[in-house]
């Protein structure tokens, strides 16, 4: 959708729509990780670790796409990045919940809290989670002003819209999407 796009309008209702399902992406990860993590400061520190990184590698590498490969592409590589992750999270959820099931069984009764192994598969799939969903944001940061002036004639006003789309709705639905 995004990638063929030739409006401003449909620029921003793709962008708007990124932002929704960030916001339906981090929210969740981050209650996952609350609830299971043993160490909630040090698995925060983690993800926040991995976000920062996402946002400073992705505009490198989506400009670096853009330039070598056209803008459609960096929404493939996107895609396949999701797909990384839809199939690790069988892995790390499975793991999450099997550990639940032990401590249901008594393992965190005793010890007052999650076991290790929960608290692993939780701090990796939100790191995951946010890793990737800031990546989705920023990867082709480097790649929309240019294309959008060269294609579509957008001027800086334009591409702002198209910038402050998705942090209002993330804004909005971040809040709903916890419930």
């Amino acid at each position: 959708g995004f990638a063929r796009s030739s409006t401003v309008a449909a620029w921003i209702g793709w962008r708007s729509l990124q932002g929704a399902a960030c916001a339906l992406v981090d929210v969740p990860a981050m209650g996952l990780l609350l609830t299971h993590s043993r160490d909630v400061a040090e698995d925060t520190g983690v993800l926040e670790a991995v976000a920062g990184g996402s946002y400073m590698v992705a505009p490198f590498l989506g400009g670096l796409l853009y330039e070598s490969c056209g803008f459609a592409n960096v929404f493939f590589v996107l895609a396949a990045a999701h797909a990384a992750v839809l199939l690790v999270a069988p892995r790390l959820l499975a793991d999450a919940a099997a550990a639940d099931a032990a401590d249901t069984a008594g393992a965190a009764v005793a010890s007052g809290g999650p076991t290790p192994s929960s608290g692993r598969a939780a701090a990796g799939w939100a790191a995951a989670c946010f890793g990737l969903s800031n990546a989705s944001l920023s990867f082709y940061d480097a790649a929309l002003a240019p294309h959008a002036r060269a294609t579509l004639g957008f001027g800086a006003l334009e591409t702002g819209l198209v910038y402050l789309a998705p942090s209002a709705i993330y804004a909005s639905v971040s809040p709903f999407a916890g419930g």
